[in-house]
């Protein structure tokens, strides 16, 4: 009797413990971990509370279709890129092929009916992203690697992509970001584009983002995004403090930068309409000083021009790399307003404004005759504010809308 009463208790013994270590390695234990589960620091033989891990073990990102070279990718900002998951966190996994792929943009997000220019316009440029497969990390045929930084949250979004380009007249790689207006991945056609210059910036944030600031995405998503103007590509190139000019003495070839690597490589990379008149250069501050040279010495480039409170010093008042008289001219808007061919002047279109407080609203108002005079289509507007943030925060949906109505050629 005692001995079944024995071999009893020793299995209902073992019964209670295999139950009591089932429950023990679910809960945290750092020598018992649940699945999908991460240990948390804790005394050796205690009980440490169990979280689960940020990213399970055994999940990757989809793969990015292969359409050319590769190179490393710029890590995106943490956006949301699913339920629990943020692109930073996923860290861009490589794929056996050494490129590196992220998370996709959502199926259906950035949708709508673009109007672009039908298909051939631009060529040896890659095809579209069939829909749902938008990868967050692209390898283009042009070498580039295109990363989400913005997953698009309505049908009126659209896509914002950080891409690296190797610049000859910089010697070195340089990013830039670019907006693909809602649509863009399941259309065919070639797009207008927008290259938007930055100003001095903050200090603090890269100067590419500085258009973002003033409410860029805002003011896209409800003009492009509404259908109140054709669609159209936006490019922020990074220009740090070089004022957009060819610095003096060998320095650093600003504009170049722009007028050649900057837009040989969009039209790559992205399907682009490469007609001039299809393509504009705009700017805030030093920014809009770049769009006024820019534009008036390569027409045949540049087409459409908008200068929000461009600072047109004097040659006194510019930094060294400037040079001497005769390389300032050479990126003067004012002195190139003044020599501009006729016949070039006649096929081009300006939008310049500055605050009424503005410290070159003058000199603005005085390029801007000069200009009309020559020829060129200009519209002039002061208005209230001064040369800051704040007022180009306020203009920000009236700049949008003349380039979407200029590229058009309305």
């Amino acid at each position: 009797m005692r001995s079944r009463l024995s071999a009893v208790s020793v299995f209902l013994l073992g019964v209670l413990c295999g139950l009591s270590a089932a429950g023990w390695a679910g809960s945290g234990i750092p020598w018992l971990k649940g699945p999908s589960g991460v240990e948390v620091a804790g005394a050796r033989g205690g009980r440490a509370a169990w979280q689960p891990s940020a990213i399970p073990s055994d999940w990757q990102a989809p793969a990015a279709p292969a359409l050319g070279a590769t190179s490393t990718p710029i890590p995106p900002t943490a956006t949301p890129a699913r339920s629990g998951v943020t692109q930073a966190q996923a860290a861009l996994t490589p794929t056996a092929a050494g490129q590196s792929t992220g998370t996709p943009v959502p199926a259906g997000a950035g949708q709508g009916t673009p109007r672009p220019t039908p298909a051939g316009g631009a060529q040896g440029t890659p095809n579209a992203t069939p829909a749902g497969t938008a990868p967050a990390v692209t390898p283009t045929s042009s070498g580039a690697v295109l990363a989400d930084i913005t997953v698009p949250v309505s049908q009126k979004a659209g896509a914002w992509r950080e891409v690296t380009v190797q610049s000859q007249a910089l010697e070195r790689s340089m990013p830039y970001l670019v907006w693909l207006p809602p649509g863009y991945p399941r259309a065919s056609g070639n797009y207008p584009v927008v290259y938007l210059l930055h100003g001095g910036g903050d200090g603090v944030n890269p100067g590419r983002t500085e258009w973002r600031t003033m409410g860029l995405e805002r003011a896209l998503e409800k003009i492009v995004g509404g259908d109140e103007v054709e669609p159209f590509i936006v490019v922020l190139p990074e220009g740090l403090h070089g004022y957009w000019i060819d610095h003096a003495n060998g320095g650093p070839r600003w504009a170049q930068y722009v007028s050649q690597d900057v837009v040989q490589h969009v039209d790559r990379t992205f399907r682009t309409d490469r007609r001039p008149e299809r393509r504009a250069v705009a700017g805030l501050s030093m920014g809009g000083h770049a769009a006024l040279q820019l534009a008036l010495r390569q027409p045949d480039l540049f087409r459409i021009a908008g200068a929000h409170s461009p600072s047109l010093r004097s040659r006194e008042a510019s930094p060294p790399f400037f040079g001497d008289a005769a390389w300032f001219a050479r990126f003067d808007p004012e002195t190139l307003a003044r020599t501009v061919p006729e016949a070039d002047a006649r096929r081009l279109q300006f939008w310049i404004d500055a605050g009424v407080g503005d410290q070159w609203r003058k000199q603005d108002e005085a390029l801007a005759v000069t200009l009309e005079k020559r020829g060129a289509k200009v519209t002039l507007k002061i208005q209230e504010g001064g040369h800051e943030g704040q007022y180009w925060r306020a203009n920000i949906e009236q700049y949008v809308r003349f380039y979407g109505t200029a590229l058009k050629g309305l």
